[in-house]
């Protein structure tokens, strides 16, 4: 048996708990047609973590987000780009500098939680 370290790929469903969470919204709101805020920029977060961090295409985080069109996840990637989301996320996350930053963040936190043991993650999910 090897003890190599084995590169585990970061799971979109992790990514969008961890938004969905830190948000403090509901994944069925998330995943409907509401534009209220937060949700426009939950989504965007969400879609600039999940291109960031994973080699899903934009269609296909439009499928996991339950979205007819990618031309929508596009916009929001290129909105939070131009930064429409940086002020806004600070009201949420206060340590964040901007919405890349939150991202990014995001996508640390992500990445850690998928090289915990099988085992540490099962107990903890049980508590």
């Amino acid at each position: 048996m090897s003890n190599k370290n084995t590169y585990q790929p970061i799971d979109a469903q992790l990514i969008i708990k961890i938004v969905v969470s830190d948000l403090g919204i509901l994944m069925d709101d998330l995943l409907s047609k509401h534009r209220y805020e937060p949700l426009p920029m939950a989504r965007a977060m969400i879609v600039h973590a999940l291109r960031s961090c994973t080699d899903l295409s934009f269609p296909d985080i439009a499928w996991k987000l339950h979205k007819r069109n990618h031309s929508t996840i596009m916009t929001a990637n290129d909105r939070l780009l131009a930064g429409d989301y940086d002020q806004a996320i600070k009201a949420y996350i206060p340590q964040a500098i901007d919405a890349r930053d939150y991202t990014r963040w995001v996508c640390n936190r992500a990445r850690e939680a998928s090289q915990e043991p099988t085992s540490r993650r099962s107990s903890a999910n049980a508590a």
